[in-house]
């Protein structure tokens, strides 16, 4: 009887995980398509991620032939990081930065339908970058919010108490950024990212940007200037 329902829960958690990969591999090919706001969208990425780690647990343990040790341990593993790196994204990572808050000091016209956004460190020191780098933003909401989205970092690094990014509205949450005012408080997450040329030994570079591209090139060229 044991061996019967470990066979049916290891083939019910098989039927349930093939759709949902396939659902999870083309919200991500076609998230532009979706009516979904990015972070509707990036939450449930998560959890269907989430959702296909567990039912890969339960099919290696129930498997109709039995669990291998080695493949059972794999997917237990991967199961438990899976909500470990949601707690640490959600969770962990705003708890930290919630006690380096910034402010936005203006947001003003670049061009049309562009925004200048500059933000300063409130009672502390700034962020440590790299020239071309770029960091989570979150602007007028708290470190926990979700809508947080990834703006390249358009000031030098010789600044780092005052950050600037150049911002398009294309999108729910971009259309809103004129609306913001000045004093609202904003969070950021980073840096990351290694468009860093300044750091590689070259006689030269040429740097080629198209639209708010140019935001990470404007950091290179002001670090190089200074």
């Amino acid at each position: 009887m044991r061996a019967w329902r470990c066979r049916r829960g290891g083939r019910r958690s098989l039927v349930l995980a093939w759709p949902l990969l396939g659902l999870v591999v083309l919200t991500a090919i076609g998230r532009d398509r979706l009516p979904w706001r990015y972070e509707t969208w990036r939450l449930s990425h998560g959890l269907g991620a989430l959702a296909l780690a567990a039912l890969g647990a339960v099919h290696a343990i129930e498997s109709p032939r039995g669990p291998h040790p080695a493949l059972a341990f794999v997917w237990i593993a991967l199961a438990a990081i899976a909500p470990a790196t949601l707690v640490f994204v959600y969770f962990l990572r705003p708890l930290a930065r919630a006690r380096r808050p910034w402010r936005v000091v203006s947001v003003a016209p670049e061009a049309e339908s562009v925004w200048r956004v500059t933000i300063a460190a409130d009672g502390h020191q700034g962020l440590a970058f790299r020239a071309g780098q770029f960091v989570w933003l979150v602007l007028d909401r708290g470190p926990f919010s979700l809508r947080e989205h990834p703006f390249s970092i358009a000031s030098p690094p010789s600044e780092p108490a005052r950050l600037e990014f150049v911002i398009a509205e294309a999108g729910d949450f971009t259309r809103t950024v004129g609306s913001i005012t000045p004093g609202a408080r904003a969070d950021l997450d980073g840096p990351h990212g290694a468009l860093t040329p300044l750091e590689r030994d070259a006689e030269g570079f040429v740097l080629i940007a198209g639209g708010t591209g140019i935001a990470p090139i404007l950091s290179i060229l002001g670090e190089a200037a200074a």
